[in-house]
């Protein structure tokens, strides 16, 4: 039997303004790349994946003033996602919770 293809592509890759919604309802306008990754098997999708970052020009210190707290990066074009920053670069992790407005992500 011949070994399974494994690929990663790049399915969505946005970028532009929006804001950090946290809990006590604090909103932080920031701006962010975002893409969203598909791995596929033999061709047939599987996990998906959200990568990207978040930063500010007017704050050079918003990564690490919100570093692992838990917030919505809200989009343009409606998209929203759970997320929190794991480093000083403002690279976003995505925790489990809302995601709206990628149709092409299976959960």
């Amino acid at each position: 039997m011949p070994p399974h293809k494994r690929e990663r592509r790049l399915i969505d890759r946005s970028t532009g303004n929006g804001r950090l919604v946290f809990p006590d309802g604090t909103a932080v306008p920031v701006s962010y790349l975002v893409e969203v990754y598909r791995e596929f098997l033999d061709e047939y999708p599987s996990n998906s994946e959200i990568t990207g970052r978040v930063w500010s020009e007017s704050d050079p210190f918003l990564a690490n003033r919100y570093l692992a707290k838990d917030c919505v990066l809200h989009m343009e074009r409606g998209r929203r996602f759970s997320m929190f920053i794991i480093d000083a670069e403002g690279t976003l992790g995505h925790s489990a919770g809302i995601v709206e407005g990628f149709p092409d992500l299976k959960r």
